[in-house]
C-alpha cells in the first residue's frame, strides 16, 4: 500500500510538473493558473473571474460551475469555499446566493470549461519533499527511523489528498510547515524528547488532515465562548489566540477576526492550543488543548 501511495505522489509530482501554466491570478486569495488542454493558451487565465450567482433549489455549485466556464474539479472547490467562507455544502433546499469563479463571456456552445489549477506550486513543493522525506528517514538509524518514518509516511499520504481533494490555503500553510519540520528533524543527527514529542503531534495531525480530505468539506467552524469563572457568565472584548501544538511557541500567533463572546473561526483540521487574552495581549483564560476534526463550540473559562 504504501509503495502505491508512493508511486502516485511521483506521479502526482510530475503532473502537476507538467500542468502548472502561467501567467498565475489570485482569487479569494487563491493563486489559480489554468491546466492545458481543453484548447485553453496561457493567457486564458486573464478570463477568469468571479460570479454572485442566486442558486435556485435543487441546483448545486458544481452544475453552475460549468454552466459557468469552469471544470468543477476539486481545485475549482477549493476556490468557492475560499469565496464563501459561511457555505457549508454544495447543495441546498433553499435558495441562497453563491460566489463562483467564472470564465467572462463563456458560450458553451464554443469552448469547453475550463480546468482550474490552485497553489499548484505549493502543493507540488510538498509532494517533492514528501518523497525525498521517505527516503531520508529510511536510511536514519532504527530509533530514528522509528519516530520519523510514521510520520513522513502521514506526510506522504496527505501529499497525495492535497491533490485530489478540495484544500484551505490555511490547510496547506500547516502542511507546508509540517513538512518544514519534519526536514529539519531528518538532518539531525539524533532527536531529543522535544523533537520526538513534536514529531508525534505531526504524525497525529497530518493523519487527522488526511482523513478530514476524504470529505470534499470546507475546514470546520469553531466557535468560542468565554464565561466568567465565578458565574458562567459570558465575557466579551477578548481575543481568542490560537496555534496548532506543534508550533507553539506560547505566543498568540493567529487570532479569531472577532472578539468574545461568542465568537467563531474555521480552523483547519488539526490540533491546537487556544486561549482568551485581553487588549493587553495578557492571557486571561487557561490554555486548552483542543482537537479540531468538526464544527464545535469550545469554552474557556476566565479567572477575573
Amino acid at each position: 500500500m504504501q509503495s502505491a501511495i508512493l508511486v502516485f505522489a511521483i506521479f502526482s509530482t510530475i503532473g502537476l510538473a507538467a500542468q502548472v501554466a502561467t501567467p498565475t491570478k489570485s482569487i479569494g486569495g487563491r493563486e489559480i493558473s489554468l491546466a492545458g488542454g481543453n484548447g485553453t493558451s496561457s493567457d486564458s487565465v486573464g478570463s477568469i473571474t468571479t460570479k454572485s450567482i442566486q442558486l435556485q433549489p435543487g441546483q448545486s455549485v458544481q452544475e453552475m460551475l460549468q454552466q459557468w466556464g469552469v471544470e468543477p474539479n476539486s481545485d475549482a472547490l477549493s476556490v468557492v469555499y475560499s469565496l464563501n467562507p459561511g457555505i457549508y455544502r454544495l447543495t441546498d433546499a433553499s435558495s441562497y446566493t453563491v460566489k463562483l469563479p467564472a470564465v467572462e463571456g463563456f458560450d458553451p456552445s464554443l469552448a469547453a470549461p475550463v480546468r482550474l489549477m490552485v497553489d499548484s506550486a505549493l502543493k507540488q513543493s510538498i509532494v517533492e519533499r514528501s518523497n525525498k522525506l521517505a527516503v531520508l528517514a529510511a536510511s536514519k538509524p532504527g530509533d530514528m527511523r522509528s519516530f520519523l518514518s510514521p510520520a513522513v509516511d502521514a506526510l506522504k499520504e496527505t501529499s497525495v489528498s492535497i491533490t485530489v481533494h478540495p484544500t484551505s490555503s490555511s490547510l496547506l500553510g500547516q502542511v507546508e510547515r509540517e513538512s518544514n519540520l519534519l526536514s529539519e528533524y531528518s538532518n539531525k543527527a539524533s532527536l531529543t524528547d522535544e523533537d520526538k514529542a513534536k514529531i508525534a503531534e505531526i504524525n497525529s495531525d497530518l493523519r487527522a488532515k488526511d482523513k478530514a480530505l476524504q470529505t470534499d468539506s470546507p475546514d470546520p467552524d469553531v466557535i468560542v465562548r468565554t464565561l466568567a469563572a465565578k458565574d458562567q457568565s459570558e465575557v466579551g472584548l477578548l481575543t481568542i489566540c490560537y496555534t496548532p501544538v506543534f508550533l507553539d511557541n506560547g505566543k498568540c500567533n493567529a487570532e479569531f477576526e472577532r472578539p468574545s463572546s461568542p465568537t467563531d473561526h474555521r480552523l483547519p483540521v488539526a490540533n491546537y492550543h487556544m486561549w482568551a487574552a485581553n487588549t493587553l495581549g495578557v492571557r486571561v483564560s487557561e490554555v486548552k488543548r483542543v482537537e479540531v476534526r468538526d464544527t464545535t463550540t469550545i469554552v474557556l473559562v476566565v479567572a477575573q
